[in-house]
Order: C-alpha cells, then sequence, then structure tokens
C-alpha cells in the first residue's frame, strides 16, 4: 500500500475475538498492544469484541479501557458500526479469524484509517493492511513480501500485568497451576487435574467456561484449589512452579514469566508453532491429550530444582517479546 501523510494517531481501536471456544488469548495481546501504545505515545485504545463475555470485559475494563461488545448482525454491518466510532488517521487493530479481507476493504473505504492485524495464519500478505504482526515461531518474514510484518517471538506483546509479576512475584515450590483454554473439555481438566494431584502437593485450577465451575469428584480437596473465575492469571502463573496449558497465548506468558509450561497438545492450528517451542527448549513438554504415561513423565521430571533454573535460564536468553516497543515506535513513524 502506498503509505499516506498520517498524524500521530490520537485513537487505536481493538477488534478482537473472545467468548466461548476462544478464551482470552486475543483480549490479552490486544491488551498489551494497547498498553504499549499507551504508554510510547499516550493514545487511548477503545476495545470492541466478538461476544459479551464477561471475562474479557473485566479484563479490559479492569486495565482502563472502553470496552463494548459487537451488536451488528453480520460483518459487513460490523465494519460499519466500527467506521462509525474510528476517526480519520486512526489505528484499527484486528486480532479475530473471522474477519476477512472484505472486513478491512469496507472499514477503509468508509474511514482513512490505518489497520495493523495479528496473523496467525499467514493470510494476511496483502496490501491492504498496512501492518502484520505474527509473532509465532513458525511465522517468517519470507512468507510477507507485500506488507510490513513483524515476525518471530520478539514481538510477543506481554501485559504491565507480566512484567510486575516477573520481578514482584517468587515462585512457590510444588505449586502446579492447571489453565486449560476456552476450548478445553470438563473430561480433559479432569484428567489433568487427577494426574497433577499425584505428582505435586499443591494443584491450583483456573476454571474455563468449557470444563465447569466445580472440581473433579476424585480431586482430595486438601491439595487441589479452585480458583476464583480470574480474568488475569498474571500473579497465578508467577507463583506457580509449573504450569499445565492447553497453548494459545498462556504458553507464551508462561515463557515471559519464564515459567515451564506443559502443552496439552489438541493437533489443532497451534501444532507446528507449540512443537517449534518445544525444540528450542521453551517448553517443558508437549504431551497429547489422555497420555498419562507421557504426563506423569513429564510432571515427574518437573520436580527437579535443576530442571526448573534451566529452562528458566533458556525463556530468558529468548528475549520473548523484546522487540515490541520498536515495533510500535516504527509503526507511528509510518502514520
Amino acid at each position: 500500500m502506498a503509505a499516506a501523510t498520517h498524524a500521530t494517531p490520537t485513537a487505536a481501536w481493538f477488534r478482537c475475538a473472545a467468548g466461548p471456544g476462544v478464551g482470552l488469548g486475543h483480549v490479552s495481546r490486544c491488551l498489551a498492544l494497547a498498553e504499549l501504545f499507551e504508554d510510547v505515545a499516550g493514545i487511548s485504545a477503545s476495545f470492541a469484541l466478538s461476544s459479551s463475555s464477561a471475562r474479557a470485559m473485566t479484563l479490559i475494563r479492569g486495565a482502563g479501557f472502553a470496552c463494548t461488545r459487537r451488536r451488528a448482525p453480520d460483518v459487513r454491518s460490523d465494519a460499519d458500526a466500527l467506521a462509525r466510532r474510528v476517526g480519520d488517521g486512526d489505528l484499527v487493530v484486528i486480532d479475530d479469524y473471522d474477519l476477512s479481507r472484505d472486513y478491512v476493504r469496507r472499514l477503509k473505504r468508509a474511514v482513512d484509517c490505518r489497520v495493523l492485524v495479528v496473523d496467525d495464519l499467514n493470510r494476511w500478505d496483502v496490501r491492504l493492511v498496512d501492518w502484520v504482526l505474527a509473532f509465532s515461531m513458525v511465522a517468517s518474514a519470507k512468507k510477507y513480501r507485500r506488507t510490513r510484518a513483524f515476525c518471530g517471538p520478539e514481538y510477543a506483546p506481554l501485559r504491565r500485568a507480566f512484567t510486575a509479576a516477573k520481578t514482584a512475584v517468587a515462585a512457590e515450590d510444588g505449586v502446579c497451576l492447571v489453565a486449560l483454554g476456552g476450548r478445553a473439555t470438563r473430561g480433559l481438566m479432569d484428567w489433568v487435574v487427577a494426574e497433577a494431584s499425584q505428582s505435586y502437593r499443591h494443584v491450583r485450577v483456573a476454571r474455563s467456561a468449557a470444563s465447569g465451575g466445580r472440581l473433579p469428584a476424585a480431586a482430595p480437596s486438601s491439595r487441589v484449589e479452585l480458583l476464583p473465575p480470574l480474568p488475569d492469571l498474571a500473579v497465578e502463573i508467577g507463583h506457580c512452579s509449573l504450569c499445565v496449558c492447553t497453548g494459545g497465548f498462556t504458553k507464551y506468558e508462561c515463557i515471559g514469566l519464564e515459567r515451564p509450561a506443559v502443552v496439552i497438545d489438541q493437533t489443532d492450528l497451534e501444532h507446528r508453532d507449540t512443537l517449534r517451542l518445544q525444540r528450542a527448549g521453551l517448553l517443558a513438554g508437549v504431551v497429547p491429550a489422555m497420555d498419562s504415561r507421557r504426563l506423569r513423565s513429564v510432571l515427574g521430571s518437573l520436580g527437579s530444582a535443576s530442571r526448573r533454573r534451566a529452562l528458566a535460564v533458556d525463556m530468558r536468553e529468548a528475549a520473548f517479546g523484546s522487540g515490541t516497543a520498536g515495533m510500535v515506535a516504527e509503526t507511528l513513524r509510518d502514520m
């Protein structure tokens, strides 16, 4: 796209996915970007969500940003509704797999805005958008020839809460955090909790909508704690000695906090990215769903403090998120 001359935007608008089956990963990384734009340039941010997820709205509003849910009946009406709020020269950040090029095209016909798309699927190499953020391990700048792309984990955004927790929260030995994402079933949660409680003296369980709001019947109450529906897991990740998750953005947040993560791999669109992180030594393990033997082996190996310290060193040296401030500065120069 031929760059037009724009003044520094006064506002950033985030259109991101949330709700059942999605989890909070899209919201969490957009919040991190919103905080970056606010910190670097004083740009105010507002959010429009794909659903009325109470946890997502609590997280966003708790961080000090305005938030509404999408009310439009279809994608075209959705784009029109957002365009009525966006001003000329403003920045729009899109992080929603369901939004297509037609959405961006309609938005840009209505208002002279700039668009950054968070791309996990390598499908936004088009001049229609101004920037792409593709921070997964499998992202490659070679796949983006027509769009300025920020590729690789150095651009993985982490919220202020995680930066604070990294220095202010001390890990508790023998504590396993189970934080399964929005797609996790009740059966998967029961299985992980039962296995983790055999290896760790204290298991803290972050509930999800799909897994329900109660502990497995077989879980010993003295060793397993069901956390309240926390919108933000930064402090809980900081406290744990390891975290079992289903991938998503949680695995990046664990790496950012230098906490070992065991990913229950469900062979979805994140599969290749998860395996790359494991090969790079940044995950404690990747376990197929319901493979008890493998999960016990990985959890047992993490009982060693020296093993956890070695992982922490690798995560620190990976410097996740080290390029995010530079990314924001570059986008602002190009406005």
